[in-house]
């Protein structure tokens, strides 16, 4: 039989670079997550629901104005705000 040789970023068939990455997110989102959690605690639910609603629909209108531009872009090559 062949034997299989790791690379040095891999322990037991482990990569050691994806699960400290993966694991640097998980501590950030957790982190964020205390530090948010009696923000949004303090507030009313009703009014929570409302911001995320209407962020959704902010943001939704940011990129339709972008999809335009770009699609005007790629369409003319001309950079055009008309």
């Amino acid at each position: 039989m062949a034997q299989q040789t790791l690379s040095p970023n891999q322990m037991g068939g482990i990569d050691v670079r994806r699960a400290v990455k993966w694991l640097g997110i998980a501590l950030f989102v957790v982190l964020f997550l205390m530090w948010i959690a009696p923000i949004v605690g303090a507030q009313r639910p009703g009014r929570l629901v409302e911001s995320v609603i209407r962020g959704l629909l902010v943001g939704g209108i940011y990129s339709l104005v972008a999809l335009g531009i770009v699609i005007i872009n790629k369409a003319s090559g001309v950079f055009n705000f008309a």
